[in-house]
């Protein structure tokens, strides 16, 4: 299902999930916090894993609209930098 938000057309209950990196010296991130201020206008619910490791904080994240949480529950869209654990896949489920 389709639904207007404020500034354009997004699905309907989309939440897009940022991982907290797992591999040794990977402080990138895959959105900054202006994408996810980006994605919360027009609807998307973002969810991020907390990492003290990431180039932008979890400050960052939150003043920009996104929840900040110790494991992602729900995500139509998980994205990372690295490869993710399978091990750590299967947890969130």
């Amino acid at each position: 299902m389709i639904k207007k938000s404020r500034k354009g057309f997004m699905r309907e209950n989309l939440v897009v999930g940022i991982l907290r990196e797992t591999k040794k010296f990977e402080h990138r991130a895959p959105l900054v916090p202006s994408d996810v201020e980006w994605l919360v206008d027009r609807g998307v619910k973002v969810e991020v894993e907390s990492s003290t490791g990431r180039v932008f904080s979890d400050r960052d994240y939150k003043k920009n609209g996104a929840l900040i949480t110790d494991r992602i529950k729900e995500a139509s869209l998980l994205v990372g930098i690295k490869e993710p654990r399978v091990h750590d896949l299967h947890s969130k489920k």
